[in-house]
């Protein structure tokens, strides 16, 4: 997936197209109601999915005679019975404090004008005032002087992605706290990313007119870095989504006071983005070796340590990446007391193998859910029983297990979906008009976390 500007979630989150597990809001683990912004999308998708709500009630019954085979009956029931929670096998993932207080929930996000043009404005002043650094210090008449307006032009960039630091922290906080909405949230970390990146640009000019300035030389690595902490995939693609280059698609958001879960499914990848702020040392001095960020790195995720790997900085933070067969994995480690504090994934979604399989067999239908971690990928395959024929084009809702169903997609000819699995208890319809098939309390497994 190529690295997009960052327009992305500026645009992206645009419509607010109800949360995927229905109109949900997991806020401290909890069920709710939309928030105020999204009450028209909300109301708008219970109308369509009213009915398929009351054709899976009747199959609840159904599934209670159903046949339940796999490996479900050792680890719960289908009728609404949790099922145990287990940690897949795998790749480790970056996650939030497990005792963290968390607010999550799935939200699809389509093109948007709105915030477009505000983002527009943003990115032509940007380019403008960088356009007045450049001409304010070739404008010198000595050269002390065009030392002294390249310091000052650098100072102010590092002062900006501080205020950039502090803007990305409240909106986590006021996300986590309830007091705005993914979509709000989506949008304010797009503003982010583009401020970001218009910094990162102005500071290559500062660098470049450093460079042709004679007997000067000005470090730049470290501060790059920092501002490239604020840019992510997942971010990057919400810009394509709202030019309306790429498909509408849902993505799951996971918040605390410090941290945040991003994920989603582009194209047959599988794409994670995780921040832990209580894990940057922004004060650390740097790596003695920045080997030593490598191997924090392959030792937080061992599955893929033997992987081809490359780095980027020596301050705090280092960039790490690491790219293998299944995908890519880019981290920013800080030195110090820190860690591992930014994951960028990317999975191929057929060598995603962590899933856990439950089954079972109702009015025809044989539905296999491979369950993972909250905000992992969830294959949804569903064949005729008498045949064994995938069905293709068949419905698929998910649902908190006491709350709305909401379409998230039609099996493909395989009959298979790939949608995010919730982060609380939820259940999957499947429907093959007038043929139903539902699997209830399904639990997230615990990630593979990486170590704290």
């Amino acid at each position: 997936m190529k690295p997009l500007p960052v327009l992305l979630s500026l645009l992206l989150l645009a419509a607010p197209v109800v949360a995927a597990v229905g109109p949900i809001d997991g806020h401290a683990g909890e069920v709710a109601g939309v928030a105020p912004a999204d009450t028209a999308a909300a109301s708008s998708a219970d109308a369509t999915t009213n009915d398929v709500t009351a054709a899976g009630d009747d199959v609840t019954a159904a599934g209670d005679d159903g046949t339940v085979v796999g490996d479900v009956a050792a680890q719960g029931t289908t009728n609404g019975t949790s099922i145990q929670n287990e940690t897949p096998p795998g790749y480790n993932v970056l996650s939030l404090p497990p005792d963290a207080d968390t607010a999550w929930s799935i939200t699809g996000h389509s093109a948007n004008l709105g915030p477009a043009s505000e983002l527009e404005v943003m990115r032509t002043t940007g380019r403008m005032q960088t356009e007045e650094i450049r001409a304010n210090v070739e404008r010198a008449s000595s050269l002390e002087e065009r030392q002294r307006r390249i310091v000052a032009a650098e100072s102010s960039i590092r002062q900006a992605e501080v205020s950039l630091h502090q803007r990305q922290r409240r909106a986590i906080e006021a996300h986590a706290a309830g007091e705005i909405s993914d979509e709000e949230l989506l949008v304010e970390l797009g503003r982010i990313a583009l401020r970001a990146e218009i910094l990162a640009d102005r500071l290559d000019v500062v660098k470049n007119l450093a460079d042709e300035t004679e007997g000067f030389n000005l470090a730049t690595e470290n501060l790059q870095l920092r501002l490239a902490v604020y840019q992510g995939p997942i971010r990057s693609h919400a810009v394509d989504v709202a030019r309306g280059e790429a498909a509408p698609n849902r993505v799951f958001v996971e918040s605390t006071t410090d941290g945040l879960v991003l994920a989603t499914i582009v194209d047959g990848t599988y794409v994670r983005e995780v921040f832990r702020d209580d894990k940057w040392d922004r004060g650390a001095s740097g790596f003695e070796d920045v080997s030593d960020a490598r191997n924090v790195t392959t030792s937080a995720y061992p599955n893929i340590a033997d992987s081809d790997t490359s780095t980027l900085g020596s301050g705090t933070p280092v960039r790490v990446t690491l790219n293998h067969d299944p995908g890519q994995l880019r981290t920013f480690v800080s030195a110090g007391d820190g860690g591992v504090f930014v994951e960028h994934q990317t999975r191929d979604l057929e060598k995603f193998t962590e899933g856990e399989t439950l089954n079972t067999t109702q009015d025809g239908l044989n539905l296999t859910i491979e369950r993972t971690y909250a905000g992992g990928p969830v294959r949804v395959t569903v064949v005729d029983t008498e045949t064994g024929d995938p069905i293709q084009g068949a419905t698929v809702t998910v649902a908190a297990d006491q709350g709305e169903s909401t379409e998230v997609g039609t099996t493909n000819e395989e009959g298979q979906l790939w949608i995010l699995s919730p982060g609380d208890s939820y259940r999957v319809t499947v429907i093959d008009d007038p043929r139903v098939a539902r699997l209830t309390g399904i639990e997230p497994m615990t990630p593979p976390r990486v170590e704290e």
